[in-house]
């Protein structure tokens, strides 16, 4: 009984990383309001500002990093998320009324959605299937189906309807 405790404990300790290995500050940019945090592959991050409508990337282990992508005219950058399957980073519009989809190694455009009656464009979710974005103003859901490869499609607008309705102002009531 003793041999497997240690054993356990010493698996453990395996798989906790050291205090020396992780970051305790991670310098942003001048600027920088992060408001949305997605993980990449490994030890990457991604991070959008609200203020300067940029995407920062770096490593939890370092804290080094950089902007991945620069502000683009008329968008904004609020939640995100990683497609592992095909290295695409998703990004809620909030205001700009858009979901962005960037190539995750080198920050390059790769589609752009408009949704003219959107609200809010607010937080994102990606499945094997398709890429969800709620909306913190109108009362309905985007969805972005993908192929095998994990490549976008066309946008889609999903009402919501039944007994969950929108109170005044952002974000729902039930």
């Amino acid at each position: 009984m003793k041999r497997i405790t240690l054993l356990t404990l010493a698996l453990c300790a395996l798989l906790v990383p050291s205090a020396t290995a992780q970051q305790r500050t991670i310098a942003l940019p001048d600027n920088f309001t992060p408001e949305g945090i997605a993980s990449g592959k490994r030890d990457t991050f991604y991070a959008g500002s609200i203020q300067s409508a940029e995407i920062f990337r770096g490593s939890y282990d370092t804290g080094q990093g950089s902007v991945l992508v620069t502000s683009r005219p008329g968008r904004n950058h609020i939640g995100l998320k990683f497609a592992k399957r095909s290295n695409l980073l998703y990004v809620a519009g909030g205001p700009s009324k858009g979901i962005y989809v960037y190539d995750a190694r080198t920050g390059a455009d790769v589609r752009q959605y408009s949704f003219p009656n959107a609200g809010f464009i607010n937080d994102i979710v990606v499945t094997r299937k398709a890429v969800y974005a709620t909306d913190s103003n109108v009362q309905q859901f985007y969805r972005i189906p993908l192929d095998r490869q994990g490549r976008p499609g066309e946008a889609q607008t999903i009402p919501i309807t039944g007994e969950f309705v929108y109170g005044p102002g952002f974000n729902a009531t039930a």
